[in-house]
């Protein structure tokens, strides 16, 4: 695991705006009031199209209005539009997370998440050197990052899959809370099975999970890990009832790998 970086840079730049330090971030006034102006748009419009596609809806919000200051949110990764689901649900709180780098390369998508507060990573250690670097400067300003610790998208899976440990050093390091979060899964009424057959989608928001300074780093990290989970892993349980989605998900996959095979052989 990268280590991350304690560099006296780092420290100069508590009182500094930290999209200054990386080129992929917005900067200058008109910029960040575009970015604005972006966001209550997407913020007025898109929770419409949730609600009716995804009967989206929020819960426990008062758990996220009772930490100030810098917090890393945490939540399954289950859909293409998670970053802007936890988005809209997090508002009015404006929330960065991060994106693949090659995302950043889209014509037009590129700048559109650009705007709507995106950091891009890649696995080679120099941009993880400067995405770790970047978290670490918003996080000192009195911000929110958004981290899917699973690591990767699986289309509407049933279970909470194993976290990573980046999102948890982060926090050890940086002193700031965790917030637990999952999407839950809850059966669609009737009104809402003309916009599809996924299931309604929920967000569960719970308590903050503080890291425990007296452990050392790395015990500090795995408890942090493991209560980060467990508490992810509660909210789903608890309030999903809803999970024959991902075996139609399944089915659709295995016919699409038939047919690949067939055109293969033939």
């Amino acid at each position: 695991m990268l280590k991350l970086s304690n560099s006296k840079g780092l420290n100069n730049m508590k009182n500094k705006n930290p999209e200054l330090k990386n080129p992929y971030l917005i900067s200058g006034f008109f910029a960040n009031v575009f970015s604005f102006f972006i966001w209550i748009f997407v913020a007025l419009i898109f929770p419409l199209g949730l609600l009716l596609v995804y009967g989206y809806t929020v819960k426990g919000k008062n758990n996220l209005r009772k930490i100030k200051g810098s917090k890393i949110t945490i939540s399954n990764h289950i859909c293409y539009l998670d970053c802007v689901l936890t988005g809209v649900g997090l508002l009015p709180k404006r929330v960065y997370y991060p994106t693949i780098a090659s995302n950043m390369k889209i014509p037009i998508i590129n700048k559109l998440i650009k705007l709507l507060r995106a950091i891009p990573i890649e696995k080679n250690n120099m941009n993880m050197l400067s995405f770790t670097r970047t978290v670490n400067c918003i996080l000192k300003n009195n911000k929110t990052v958004h981290i899917f610790p699973e690591g990767s998208m699986e289309l509407y899976c049933n279970t909470i899959r194993e976290f990573m440990p980046g999102s948890f050093h982060f926090a050890v390091n940086n002193n700031v809370p965790i917030i637990p979060m999952a999407f839950c899964f809850k059966r669609r009424p009737w009104f809402l099975k003309l916009f599809g057959k996924r299931p309604v989608l929920q967000l569960r928001i719970g308590q903050a999970i503080y890291p425990d300074l007296s452990l050392n780093k790395k015990d500090a990290v795995e408890r942090l890990m493991k209560q980060s989970y467990e508490a992810v892993k509660t909210l789903f349980e608890k309030h999903s009832d809803y999970f024959d989605y991902r075996k139609i998900i399944l089915k659709r996959r295995q016919k699409q790998e038939d047919k690949s095979v067939a055109r293969q052989q033939n």
